[in-house]
């Protein structure tokens, strides 16, 4: 992500296909066993996904439909990718060779589409002080809800289970097909008004919502597969929301720092995940999000009470 900037002021326009192009050199490099080629493939592949799904995302969010696309496909490649291994998880060269194919074949697509001069000049970042620290916290938030599916909950499913059960996948995929089939119809209930920021509102009061939810798995409640099942789909309804946040970092100009500290979010959550018990975590980590949130709030707001999102620089 650090190397996107740099990658757009040199190669404009081809940005993304030379990314994908990366990955699938990162990919074949795994063929060799030599350790020192294996991990300059991992440089390659983790690098040049990360940068061409950031200007796959920027340029979607361009619109609120475009986001809610972008996020389907992102659920529906995380759903094919575990059906693909299954399938293929025995045949390394094949599972490879596929891959190569597929990433040569994006790049090659992303190469050939004319892409509009604007994306390049608009992905520069805001340069105002409070819209910076606002998306800071507030990606921080956005890591924390993202990563507590996969940080938080088996932790939780441990202590009470004293093994993860083996519906947990289960729950991943449902996830997964919440937001495939109630992102569009969420994301068009967000942005019916569009009067005073109404959609930004919408979308921080349902992130609190989804912090609070995070605490509750510091209650011994969730304790069954129903139970589970529905925190789950909250979550995911929650994770719907969230996805409009990508076209207000796009009028914002602040894309990347979302992208870039999403991940922060994740290492807080995470690390609550190791150093606590599993209800301790959950209130922590919950806590936390709220905090970032309430930081996020104050230095955002003030910014958008007399002013439309997009005129925020």
């Amino acid at each position: 992500m650090v190397g996107t900037p740099l990658l757009l002021l040199v190669f404009k326009r081809s940005s993304l296909s030379l990314s994908l192009f990366l990955a699938a050199i990162g990919i074949g490099l795994l063929f060799f066993s030599d350790p020192y080629l294996r991990l300059f493939a991992i440089v390659l592949i983790s690098g040049g996904i990360s940068i061409a799904g950031y200007l796959i995302r920027f340029e979607a969010a361009e619109t609120s439909s475009g986001a809610s696309y972008n996020k389907i496909a992102v659920n529906a490649g995380s759903i094919m990718s575990g059906l693909w291994l299954l399938m293929l998880m025995n045949d390394k060269s094949l599972f490879i060779n596929i891959s190569i194919v597929l990433l040569g074949t994006m790049a090659l697509l992303a190469a050939r589409k004319k892409r509009k001069e604007s994306l390049i000049i608009n992905s520069k970042l805001t340069s105002n002080p409070r819209v910076i620290l606002g998306w800071i916290f507030l990606s921080i938030a956005i890591g924390i809800k993202m990563y507590s599916l996969y940080s938080l909950l088996p932790q939780y499913l441990l202590f009470h289970f004293r093994a993860l059960p083996s519906w947990y996948g289960f729950m991943l995929t449902v996830n997964g097909l919440v937001i495939i089939f109630l992102q569009i119809p969420i994301m068009k209930l967000i942005t019916k008004s569009t009067k005073n920021n109404s959609p930004l509102k919408i979308t921080f009061i349902i992130m609190c919502l989804g912090m609070l939810l995070l605490t509750s798995l510091s209650l011994p409640v969730f304790t069954s597969f129903t139970s589970v099942l529905l925190w789950v789909v909250l979550l995911s309804l929650v994770e719907c929301a969230v996805s409009y946040l990508d076209v207000e970092g796009v009028k914002m100009k602040s894309l990347f720092i979302k992208e870039l500290f999403i991940g922060v979010g994740g290492g807080v959550c995470v690390l609550c995940s190791r150093l606590f018990s599993a209800h301790i975590a959950s209130l922590a980590t919950g806590c936390l999000g709220i905090l970032a949130m309430i930081i996020a709030i104050l230095f955002l707001f003030p910014l958008l009470k007399n002013s439309n999102a997009s005129n925020v620089r």
